[in-house]
């Protein structure tokens, strides 16, 4: 059995931090639990496709979406909500950080124990996953050798650039492991990552 799953890839301009040779932004690796399928790994976050995350769920017109389209949008869909979950980063319209009634760590848990939890925010809030900022970079199947197999779609998405290091710093500090799924985070050049 091979499952559908979407992980995303968020790079953070450094504003004047760029050094020649190095890279002038940083990505988004989550350090996985120790009783995970990825013991202690530093992943991009993201997770496996939950029914609730299908696109005819979301879309108010899904009779005229290819099956493509579909799959892409529902893996999207994924991608943000499992990093909203595991992170605690939400990309959305309008950005989460204006809504001062949503309280992001009582959503998350709510998330965490049912996907569909996600769609119930997103509708309390008025709000939309950015799936138009997520751009497809990859997709991954898991070897046959292997025990558990994935076929992943990888999406990249650059935040906004900061004018200086305390606003950027101010704007993610809303990134936190969720001490269920991921132990810890990183914001790492990708020279640091390898």
């Amino acid at each position: 059995l091979i499952r559908p799953s979407a992980s995303l890839i968020i790079a953070a301009p450094t504003p004047g931090d760029g050094v020649k040779g190095g890279s002038n932004y940083r990505v988004l690796m989550v350090k996985r639990n120790a009783r995970s399928s990825f013991i202690n790994a530093h992943v991009y976050p993201g997770g496996i496709v939950d029914t609730a995350d299908h696109y005819s769920n979301w879309s108010n017109d899904a009779s005229t979406t290819t099956e493509s389209e579909g799959k892409i949008l529902t893996n999207k869909i994924c991608a943000i909500r499992e990093t909203f979950e595991e992170s605690g980063l939400l990309l959305s319209h309008p950005p989460a950080s204006t809504i001062k009634a949503l309280d992001a760590n009582v959503w998350r848990h709510k998330v965490h124990n049912d996907a569909a939890q996600f769609k119930v925010m997103c509708d309390t809030y008025s709000i939309r996953p950015a799936v138009d900022k997520l751009i497809p970079f990859s997709n991954w199947i898991t070897p046959a050798q292997e025990k558990k197999r994935y076929d992943t779609m990888f999406f990249l998405t650059v935040l906004e650039e900061f004018k200086t290091k305390q606003e950027q710093d101010l704007h993610l500090n809303v990134v936190s492991a969720d001490g269920k799924e991921t132990v810890l985070f990183d914001w790492l050049k990708p020279e640091e990552a390898l």
